[in-house]
This record gives C-alpha cells, structure tokens and sequence, in this order.
C-alpha cells in the first residue's frame, strides 16, 4: 500500500510539473508574440485625444506589462499605471502639436492614496496650461476620482449619474477578536512615550485608541482642507457649497444636484459627448474621433534627448521595508542600500532624488538604507521627494536626505519602534494539545517560547532593545534634521502628521512633487546639461514572476480568488508568527475614503 502510495505521489507530482511547466511555455510563447506585436508603436495622427481611464491601481513606478490584455492572475499585480510615467506621458503630449487635449473617465475608482492623486492633479494642470483642453465625462464618480478630475475646463456627468462625497473616513481593521477565538495573545513592547504608534494596536484593540483618534483626525482635517481648496477654486465655489454638498451627499445619484452646485458643467449622454469632443478637435459628425490611450501613447520620439554625461538619479523605493523580500511591491533594504551605494560611487551622477512612498517595516533594514543616504549626502546632493507614505521606517531613511520634500497630503513622522511578540499558549497547549520542555546548561539559556508568556527577565531585555533602538531613531533625526533631541520627542512619540504639519514643525523642507524635488536636486547639485535616469532598473513581469518562481505563481493566484482586501487581511494575521524584530510601520492598511 505503502508502495502504491508513493507511485501515486510521483505520478501526481510529475504531472503537477508537466503542466506547469506546460503552462510556462505557452506564457514565453505568448509573451514574445505580445513583445513583437507591440514593437510597432501607434501611429498619432492630427487631432488626436488621450483617454485616460482610471481602470487600474496607480503606483510611483510600473513596469511594462506586456500581458495587461489578457485575464491571467499572476500577471494582474503588475498591471498598473505609475505616476512617474504618467506625469512624463502628460510632459510629452502637451508639446505635440497632433494632440489637441485629453478625455477622462472617471467612472471608476482611482486607485491611489491622496498625495498620488494630488500630484496627478498637479501634473494633469500643467498639461492644461500648455492650452490643451482636459474634457471629464462622469457615469458614476467616487469622491477621490472626481478630486482628480475637478481640473477639466468641462466636466459633464450622465443625466443619471451621480458624485459620492461625504468627506474623509479613516477605516481601521481590527484583529484582537479573531486572534482571541484562535488562542492567540499579543504581547506589545514600544519605545518610551510611543502613545501614538498605533501599528500594534490593532492585535490588541478591537477599537480605536483616543490617542489614534485624535491624529487622524488631525491628518484627515488637513488632506480635506487640501481638497477642498483645490476643488472650490477650479471650480469657482465657496468652501460653505462644497461642505454642505459633502454633509448632505447630495450629489448621490442626483445629477441635477452636481449641477446645481456646480460641480459639474451639464448633463449630457455618452453619444453627445463624442459629439463634443469631435468639435473640440474639429472633426465633423461623420467623421471617426481619433483617440489614443495614455498608457499607449508613444512619445518616445519626443523624450529623445542628446546624451549627457551629467545626470540626476531617481532612485524609488515603494512599499514596507522587508528584510530578503523579493515582492515587487516591498523594498529589499540590501537592493535599494546597494542602489543608493552604485549611485555614490558613479561620478557621472551629480546628484539623486530618493522617491519614498513607504509606511516602514524592519527597523533593522531602515538602518541599512539610512546608512548609505548618510554617506551619500557627504559626496553629493541627496533630495528626498515623499509620496502618499513616508513614515516609521519611511521617515528614519529619508531623514538624513539633504532637503526632504512632500506632499501636501503625504502622511509622514510617526517616529517610534515596538516589537510584537506572540503568545499561543492557548491555541497550541489547550486547543490543539502540544505540550514543550526544555533542558538547558545556563540561567536564561531557554529560548523565547510563544507558547508561554515572557518572563520579568525577558521582557526586561525586550523592552531594553525598544529603547535602544527608539534612541538610535530619534538621533538619526537630531543629527538629520539639526533639531535638538528633547524636541524631537516632543513631536515624535509614534505621531503621524501631514505633510502640511510635517514642514511647520521642521520634519519636512517644503512641499512640492517629483518634479520639484528633481528641481531642487539640479539647483543644489548646479548642474544644467543633464539627464533623469530611474533606479533600480525594473524588471518585466515574466522575469518578475520566474524570480518568485511557484510561490510567486500560488500567490498571486490566492489574490485574484479571494479578492486583495481580504489576502491583505489574512497576510495581516499570518504574519503575526514572523514577527522576529524591531519594527518601524504604520498601520499601513488603514483606507482612507
């Protein structure tokens, strides 16, 4: 039986193997046809419209996906737009004569945090500026989609549209009472006075904390400000309509009421507003509108640039910071320390601009990154340019940067350390029945045991590290940011602040995007012939995927069956047993509405 038990087994395993590497095969096949197809860019023609869609997740960077067209799950990660490219696209489309404007639908979600979308905004007016016209069409807008698009000269909506707005909302998940009914109990040590580093309290709380409570809601004030300036000045309304629109959501399946205050320019179906856009672009009623998608508008011709042997590195480091991580939507401390390092040491590169957009992670990968943007700033000009997340471990590798920039909207600080030790004495001894001993030569010599509390002595050594390592964090801000120790602590504690906040109190030089970071690094580094170049160098999705190899395949594939919200959840939970560190994070699945 035996016997037959593995002869099964190997068979199974063989033809498991076989059809993946089948499946494999075909993917090459279709990649290089994909690849050859695409060699052959699209043709621009005069009077030619973009359409941008918000249909996929907007990132700082994306690759080229050459399976974008296809519905394969372990290629569906890497479908994205990303807001360097975009802003790039918008550059070069504003100063070709064929293109007469832009057409955006937003009928979807957008898909980023608010300092993306602000910075999208920001690029998407200074392609109106050029004098192209920006054209929105509205089906059904969420409030965020629709902060984008306020920047149109025109925006319609369908006569049975409609606009959600009803403010900012700060989700939160909890985790306590799942963990509770598993026999799971999490001990939480934080560094001294860290009141406001909430990351943890969601394994221990199954509400919000008054200390949380109170930073949101001063974060939220401030993003809503934001917006709320920028809408009621494109659009020519007060703060007191718009306010009173999102208290009432009146614009909820009302399209009248978007037009009653304002919002929106007039309500018209889908056929009038080809209509439209053929007068804008002086085509007749019979004549085909000529359109082009943002993501497959061709200009390289017109980023053609004469080589420079002065250049500006732009070095992006998007996602939490993972100790040996090879998600691509992680930073592998050893990749982006190792990339910063090469940029040190190439004298072609004058100066670099660290692109953050990260809510932390390892402490212990933090100080590696902090490490060589220390030593980089003493051979040439390092400018921190700060996306939606720069906080924890996303603050301590930009605060020894030359100049930080941010956002507005970017949410940053957060300036504290805990670590997170689980106990399953519960589970593991009651439940399911497993019992251990040990037998050891010295005092303390039996390791941490998660299926027992921490002892006195042991949380003492824990509690040591914390504070420690909550020290060295607060320093490499002091010596950074040339502010004294003491007030540091005063504005750290684990608090997060708005990039607003964040330049008031001294954590942040300005506000501005990329683009102004990339100025400021020309301007310190006083160079004028150069050129951008983008690091760490991406990979295309198939090489991605075989980096990751079957694992890589499973997991993507369990994203696509249970949804990404609810394998973000359960990667939360599960990943309570890995905890084995000092950690600098965010609460970074927290959503904001």
């Amino acid at each position: 039986m035996k016997f037959l038990r593995n002869l099964l087994a190997s068979i199974l395993g063989s033809i498991i193997g076989f059809i993946l590497l089948f499946f494999i095969g075909i993917l090459i096949i279709v990649s290089i046809a994909v690849s050859s197809s695409s060699d052959k860019p699209i043709e621009i023609k005069e009077n030619t419209v973009l359409v941008f869609k918000f249909d996929k997740p907007m990132v700082d960077r994306s690759t080229d996906n050459p399976f974008s067209s296809f519905d394969l799950p372990m290629f569906n990660e890497y479908s994205s737009y990303g807001l360097y490219n975009i802003v790039e696209t918008l550059d070069a489309a504003s100063q070709d004569p064929k293109v007469d404007g832009l057409y955006i639908d937003s009928k979807m979600e957008f898909m980023a945090p608010y300092a993306t979308a602000t910075e999208l905004r920001d690029a998407l007016l200074k392609f109106k500026e050029s004098g192209k016209f920006i054209y929105t069409y509205i089906e059904n807008s969420t409030q965020k989609a629709y902060y984008v698009a306020s920047i149109a000269d025109s925006i319609i909506i369908n006569p049975e549209g409609s606009i959600f707005l009803s403010g900012l909302t700060s989700e939160k998940v909890y985790y306590k009472n799942v963990l509770d009914k598993a026999g799971v109990k999490i001990q939480v040590l934080k560094g001294e006075g860290n009141i406001y580093k909430s990351a943890v309290e969601r394994y221990y709380r199954s509400e919000i904390s008054k200390e949380d409570r109170r930073q949101t809601q001063k974060y939220l004030n401030d993003i809503w400000s934001k917006i709320t300036q920028d809408v009621t000045t494109s659009r020519n309304i007060s703060t007191e309509e718009f306010n009173l629109c999102a208290d009432s959501m009146a614009t909820f399946s009302n399209a009248k009421n978007a037009l009653k205050y304002k919002l929106v320019d007039n309500l018209k179906y889908k056929d009038q507003v080809i209509n439209d856009l053929k007068k804008l672009t002086n085509r007749d009623k019979d004549q085909e509108l000529r359109t082009v998608d943002i993501s497959k508008y061709d200009n390289s011709d017109k980023k053609l640039k004469k080589y420079h042997k002065n250049k500006i590195a732009v070095i992006f480091a998007q996602g939490a910071i993972v100790d040996n991580t090879s998600d691509f939507n992680e930073i592998n401390p050893d990749k982006i320390a190792r990339t910063i390092r090469k940029a040190r040491e190439n004298e072609n590169i004058k100066a670099v601009v660290f692109r953050v957009n990260s809510p932390g992670g390892s402490a212990y990968g933090s100080e590696q990154i902090w490490r060589e943007v220390e030593l980089t700033k003493k051979v040439k000009p390092v400018i921190i340019s700060m996306g939606d997340y720069a906080a924890s471990g996303g603050y301590y590798i930009s605060c020894a940067g030359t100049k930080i920039i941010a956002d507005k909207n970017t949410i940053t600080g957060s300036i504290g350390i805990y670590t997170i030790i689980p106990n399953a004495k519960e589970l593991v001894q009651n439940k399911i029945g497993v019992t251990f001993d040990f037998v050891s030569t010295n005092k303390n010599g039996v390791p941490i045991n998660l299926t027992e509390p921490l002892n006195p002595f042991q949380r003492r050594l824990f509690q040591n590290r914390i504070n420690k390592g909550y020290e060295l964090f607060v320093s490499r801000v002091s010596n950074g940011r040339n502010i004294p120790v003491n007030k540091i602590k005063e504005i750290a504690r684990g608090r997060v602040w708005s990039g607003a906040e964040a330049v008031k109190i001294g954590l942040v030089d300005e506000i501005g995007d990329l683009q102004r970071a990339i100025k400021v690094a020309e301007e310190t580094a006083k160079v004028e012939d150069f050129e951008v170049v983008a690091y760490p160098k991406v990979k295309d999705p198939f090489s991605e995927l075989l980096d990751k190899g079957i694992k890589g395949i499973q997991i993507n594939i369990a994203k696509d069956a249970i949804g990404k919200t609810n394998y973000k959840m359960w990667k939360e939970i599960s990943r309570v047993k890995d905890f084995n560190g000092n950690y600098a994070i965010l609460p970074y699945y927290e959503t904001i509405h």
